[in-house]
């Protein structure tokens, strides 16, 4: 079903662009260009990657107000300054991308003009001559590093140019970046910055130059920077701003810059784990190309693809031998007393411990440990809710459960080898993830108590199923 599902995504793509788009202002004009995969922000892209053998296909529609460059007349005036209605230019982003492996993502994106209206046209002025496919861009981010909450990753892109007449290229490749990719999850804010390189090839070729006055510019620093802040288990709430540094004017008959900085802020709702929709709005943080006064825009992102058979925490159960031989029990072994902190909550995208219930439960987990030396191991297990990629959730876990384990030890002077910690992520839920409320009760921290066997004949401890 997924072949088919990119085939038919494919197939709808090279139908569309038999309606090639002609325009005299340029397909690197259009400054909206979304995120690949679900994992990323609007704009902007997390270092972490989709996962081995999973699909992303994402859809954005924008609506941005003043974009097109205006040129002036002979007495010196433009209204490319002026905040009332001028312009309106309505695009369409379809995207592909696939996990080769649990670190490399490859993507494919065809961005679409679909629509175009114009005020007064008693200025010259640039427009699209027709609707239609753009061109392609063809992508790829490897994670590099994952230390903890840190993550980096590496992103290249390439542009691929279907516009006939472009301004600005005469090349069918007019366009390559490589971008350094960073998150830091803070618990509750996910934080994300890119900084890279844009190599721009081709120039204005002498035809348009006779129709409208453009230069050549060059080379630019690119740069992005993006926070989500989750409202809750579903909600979230995305800042991001992004640009270019140029050092090139590409007209100086026009009052927009080459260097362009923007800003959006939008509402993420996940549908499920696996379908994402946004809504958001932004604009122009300084006049520059194709920058607009104000722009809106929503999208869908859905995951699809086969997900892992096995967890893979940091001590992962692979094998029954490898288990036997970091502890003296197997996790499969039916432990003597499980304690759950399932009324302690762990916000949504969160590892840290707060609440005061949590301590008074570590409080009486020290205090059995003290009153009962013969307890051999303690497993603290961390779990997680079914939002996000298995890969985050399985990372998640683990932090939750090491967080546990400092407290016990750092707070409450427990043995260190005593406690080993593991993450399952969303691989045993507590109860169905059908909601909200039912996520909370997953996202949560297990402990799995094992006393020393006792020898024949001696007597079994009773606080072991009273606690």
């Amino acid at each position: 079903m997924t072949f088919r599902i990119v085939q038919l995504v494919l197939f709808c793509s090279s139908f569309v662009s038999t309606a090639a788009l002609a325009n005299i202002v340029g397909s690197d004009l259009q400054n909206f260009v979304p995120a690949s995969t679900s994992v990323d922000g609007v704009t902007v892209n997390n270092a972490l990657t989709l996962g081995q053998g999973r699909f992303g296909l994402g859809l954005f529609v924008d609506y941005a107000t003043n974009t097109l460059p205006y040129f002036k007349e002979e007495d010196g005036t433009t209204r490319d300054r002026e905040k009332e209605f001028n312009d309106a230019v309505t695009t369409l982003d379809l995207q592909v991308a696939y996990g080769l492996t649990n670190w490399w993502d490859i993507s494919v994106a065809a961005p679409f003009i679909v629509g175009q209206q114009e005020g007064e046209d008693d200025e010259p002025h640039g427009f699209y001559g027709r609707k239609g496919l753009v061109g392609y861009r063809v992508g790829t981010k490897l994670r590099v590093l994952e230390v903890g909450p840190f993550a980096v990753g590496v992103v290249g892109t390439a542009a691929y140019n279907r516009v006939q007449d472009n301004p600005y290229s005469q090349r069918k490749w007019p366009s390559t970046s490589l971008e350094l990719a960073t998150s830091l999850n803070m618990g509750r804010w996910l934080l994300t910055a890119n900084a890279g390189y844009r190599w721009r090839q081709g120039e204005p070729g002498e035809t348009i130059r006779e129709d409208l006055p453009v230069e050549r510019f060059g080379d630019q620093v690119i740069y992005s920077a993006g926070a989500v802040v989750p409202l809750g288990s579903t909600w979230a709430v995305l800042a991001e701003v992004y640009g270019a540094r140029n050092w090139d004017d590409f007209s100086e008959e026009s009052p927009r810059a080459t260097s362009i900085n923007e800003s959006v802020l939008g509402l993420r709702y996940d549908v499920t784990p696996e379908i994402q929709l946004h809504l958001g709005g932004g604009a122009e943080m300084q006049h520059s190309i194709s920058s607009a006064d104000l722009r809106a825009y929503t999208g869908i992102r859905w995951t699809i693809g086969a997900k892992e058979t096995a967890p893979v925490p940091s001590m992962a159960p692979a094998s029954a031998p490898t288990l036997q031989n970091v502890m003296p029990v197997s996790l499969t072994a039916r432990p003597d007393a499980v304690i759950d902190l399932d009324d302690v909550h762990f916000g949504f995208d969160s590892f840290e411990v707060r609440d005061p219930k949590a301590a008074e439960i570590m409080q009486r987990l020290s205090e059995l440990m003290r009153l009962h030396p013969d307890i051999d191991r303690v497993i603290v297990e961390g779990h997680t809710c079914d939002i996000g990629s298995d890969h985050y959730n399985m990372k998640l876990s683990d932090r939750r459960a090491i967080a546990v384990e400092k407290w016990l030890v750092n707070r409450y002077g427990i043995d260190a080898k005593k406690l080993h910690s593991i993450g399952w992520g969303e691989w045993q839920p507590k109860v169905a993830n059908a909601d909200a409320a039912s996520r909370q009760q997953n996202r949560r921290v297990s402990f799995k108590i094992y006393f020393q066997k006792n020898q024949p004949g001696e007597k079994v401890y009773e606080a072991r199923s009273n606690f």
